[in-house]
Parts: C-alpha cells; sequence; structure tokens
C-alpha cells in the first residue's frame, strides 16, 4: 500500500512542477476512498497478467494511468478532481507510455487507428518467454 500511495504522491506532485500550483492539502485526501478501498478498485480493473507482483515502471509492468492526464489540470482544484480513484485505472506501462497526455478522446481515436485493445496483454510482452500471471 505504501508504494501505491507513495506513487499517487509523486504524480501529483509532478504535475505540480512548472505550474506555479500550490498543494494545500494531501493528495490522498482527494482520492474519494481509502487506500485499501483504492487497491480494491484498481484490482477491479486488472485486465489478464496484471498483478501485484508486474506493478511498476518498467516496460514489462504495468502502472497507474489517469484517463483524464494530471497534466491537463491548470488549477489545484482541477488537480485535485482528476486525482480522484475514478479517474485512475491499471494500464500497462507500454501503453502509458504511448497514451501520454492524450485526452480520452484522443487516445480513444489513436486506439482504433492502431488496433490497440488495453484488455490484452501488449504483444511486447506475450513474445516474451516470461509467465505473466
Amino acid at each position: 500500500l505504501y508504494k501505491l500511495a507513495a506513487n499517487l504522491r509523486t504524480r501529483a506532485r509532478d504535475a505540480l512542477k512548472g505550474k506555479k500550483l500550490k498543494k494545500n492539502s494531501s493528495i490522498l485526501d482527494h482520492l474519494g476512498c481509502s487506500v485499501d478501498d483504492f487497491k480494491t478498485h484498481v484490482e477491479s480493473l486488472f485486465h489478464f497478467g496484471m498483478s501485484w507482483d508486474n506493478y511498476g515502471n518498467k516496460k514489462d509492468k504495468w502502472c497507474l494511468d489517469h484517463t483524464l492526464p494530471l497534466g491537463a489540470a491548470e488549477t489545484i482544484e482541477e488537480l485535485y478532481r482528476l486525482s480522484h480513484y475514478t479517474n485512475i485505472k491499471p494500464m500497462w506501462v507500454s501503453l502509458n507510455v504511448t497514451k501520454s497526455d492524450k485526452s480520452p478522446s484522443e487516445w480513444a481515436a489513436y486506439k482504433l487507428e492502431h488496433g490497440i485493445d488495453e484488455s490484452l496483454i501488449p504483444l511486447e510482452l506475450r513474445s516474451q518467454d516470461k509467465d505473466i500471471s
């Protein structure tokens, strides 16, 4: 749970950089649920092959994606709104790098154009001789 909470705080801090926004409360206060409930929520959205054992920032891992990117926040209130658990889902790192700061409509169009199915293990992971459970 510590790693999960720390990553949420880091993502919010990174989104604040360069925008001259100042937090006046913990980002976890705006999650909309406890960290334990958030973990359960994330697990309910796991795709085949995702587990807490392969959570991280390397290309063969999955990470947390903000459907509406944190980088879109122009005010601290928007950052807090985008930090709500309903805006966060697990996504394979390789897909998250490709998605970057695309809006939901831009990402949907990109997936359609490139035949991307987020529910599948990315091809580069499927081709490894690695057991992803």
